[in-house]
């Protein structure tokens, strides 16, 4: 219970000093860019090694997730159909 409160009070701390460091950081054009990749860099951090452990099913849903956000540029849609091959593929045992 302690180490729960404990990352709880780490969490909160970072989000805080998070907010209150921004608040002290012009925003400009290089700042903006780079929060604006964050989404799509969290993302791929989280996905990559997945994929990369799935095998060939992940592999595959993951190029099709990529080429639907690339067509499309809606992240959910991109998503929703990447899993969906995925599951598709695992079904029928590849």
């Amino acid at each position: 219970l302690l180490l729960v409160l404990a990352a709880g009070q780490a969490s909160y701390l970072c989000r805080i000093a998070g907010y209150w460091i921004m608040g002290r950081v012009p925003i400009g054009p290089r700042v903006r860019a780079g929060l604006e990749a964050l989404p799509g860099a969290t993302i791929a951090a989280l996905v990559a090694p997945t994929a990369v452990a799935g095998g060939t099913a992940a592999l595959i849903a993951l190029a099709v997730a990529t080429g639907v956000m690339l067509w499309t540029r809606k992240d959910l849609l991109a998503i929703a159909v990447g899993l969906a091959v995925a599951m598709a593929l695992r079904a029928i045992g590849v």
